[in-house]
């Protein structure tokens, strides 16, 4: 038996190193899953922290643009308001007119 070994020691020291290295491949391969793993999930963090940031932006710019609509909407009430008056005098000016040629046509 111990010339059976000495005579193929080559053979069964290349199957043996062929074995720790299939087991050592194994463990390197795991060990970078898991790199690649922690690497996806920082990555996905990175993206997460990204659209808060673009959704905080974006609710910032929003507020800022309702703010300039109210302020805009105001501006136009005001300016409805003063019109509605101008045509309520116009109506009673073309009304008195209307009058004073009803009553010019009866001379």
């Amino acid at each position: 038996m111990i010339d059976l070994i000495k005579n193929h020691w080559d053979n069964i020291f290349l199957a043996l190193s062929a074995v720790a290295a299939w087991f050592t491949g194994r463990k390197i391969q795991a060990s970078t899953n898991k790199e690649a793993e922690a690497n996806a999930v920082g990555v996905e963090l990175q993206n997460l922290k990204t659209v808060r940031e673009v959704e905080k932006q974006l609710l910032q710019d929003m507020q800022e643009n309702v703010t300039n609509l109210l302020a805009i909407n105001t501006e136009l009430k005001g300016i409805i308001n003063q019109l509605e008056t101008v045509i309520k005098e116009s109506k009673a000016i073309i009304a008195k007119q209307n009058k004073e040629i009803a009553r010019c046509k009866r001379l």
